[in-house]
């Protein structure tokens, strides 16, 4: 029975991080509002609500992800991250929809979601979404139920569909999460590796414009099981293999080290070691305001195919916008759109 099974599920795909546990029939529910940041916070966020129940990885049965409609990135953090955790523990992953979940809690079958420009995307059951004016739309708005309502449908619809038999995946190439991160130096040297604290203290002289990231912060992505660091306390990058996609969380070189070539060198490191690992795309985000990071990116292949609004805050300044570029890892070209 659906109310028997044990299923994790987690959204990002609006300004939170929402997830989900099912278990005895019983939902425990956690949402913490955030405008950024979600990549690095969901990780972290799943293991606690597991050892708040007393539960491990393994005593999962499934993996619910809400699928939007909702923010670009967001979404690709989310459905990442299931897809990783599903070929690792060998469990089913079931993507839910807003439309779904907004269905569920309403008891409608015609729902709408929000959309640029004050239309909506409009949903009957059964059918494809449209976009309509917001104006000329009569159905029950996903904004009329809570993140953490539509979070815990997200699990009790999951159990349904698993229960009901969804194909576990079968990707050989993909192994288990790991406790701990692969560690590589970008270049030659007697540079030694790094830890969290060296991190932060290179993250912190690199990145002055902004806020950089704290040890603890670091520490919390190096327990991530999906989460890979290479480098040294000259350059490094973190970066995160899931399924067939990687991403690039971050990349810093200390000012001391700069125009040396290190950060060139992590860039291919990144991408060596996400194909070996099996990834076909590759995703990062760089400030909109940061033409060197763009022009080091636009070098190795990367395009824009996306931007977030007034992402990164400027202390003497407006926001910048966060730009999102990938490229494709299996014909070494980028990708738009």
């Amino acid at each position: 029975m659906p109310s028997d099974l044990t299923i994790l599920a987690f959204d990002t795909s609006a300004a939170h991080c929402a997830a989900a546990l099912l278990c005895a029939g019983r939902v425990t529910v956690r949402v913490d509002d955030m405008g950024r940041g979600q990549a690095e916070h969901l990780m972290p966020m799943l293991e606690a609500l597991l050892a708040e129940a007393g539960l491990r990885w393994a005593d999962l049965d499934g993996i619910g992800v809400g699928v939007g409609p909702g923010n670009f990135t967001g979404i690709r953090i989310s459905v990442a991250a299931a897809r990783g955790l599903a070929m690792g523990l060998g469990r089913a992953a079931v993507g839910v929809s807003l439309f779904e979940t907004t269905q569920a809690l309403s008891g409608q079958a015609r729902v709408a979601v929000p959309a640029p420009r004050g239309q909506v995307y409009l949903c009957d059951a059964g059918a494809a979404p449209v976009l309509a004016g917001a104006e000329d739309v009569e159905a029950a708005l996903s904004s009329d139920h809570a993140p953490a309502d539509h979070v815990a449908c997200i699990a009790r619809l999951a159990a349904r569909r698993i229960a009901a038999g969804v194909d576990r995946p079968t990707r050989a190439a993909l192994r288990a999460p790991r406790r701990c991160c692969a560690v590589a130096r970008p270049a030659t040297g007697d540079a030694r590796l790094i830890g969290a604290a060296e991190m932060a203290a290179t993250h912190a002289a690199a990145f002055r414009q902004a806020r950089p990231w704290s040890g603890a912060e670091f520490a919390d992505l190096l327990a991530s099981p999906l989460v890979v660091a290479l480098g040294d306390a000259r350059a490094f990058a973190l970066i995160r293999v899931v399924a067939d996609e990687t991403e690039l969380l971050t990349i810093a070189t200390h000012p001391a080290h700069q125009r040396r070539g290190l950060a060139r060198a992590l860039m291919d490191g990144w991408l060596r070691e996400a194909a070996r690992r099996g990834a076909a795309r590759a995703f990062l985000e760089v400030a909109a305001d940061n033409a060197p990071a763009r022009g080091l990116y636009a070098s190795c292949g990367f395009a824009e195919c996306g931007r977030r609004r007034g992402y990164y805050d400027r202390p003497d300044g407006p926001a910048a916008d966060a730009v999102v570029m990938a490229r494709s890892l299996t014909e070494g070209q980028a990708e738009t759109g």
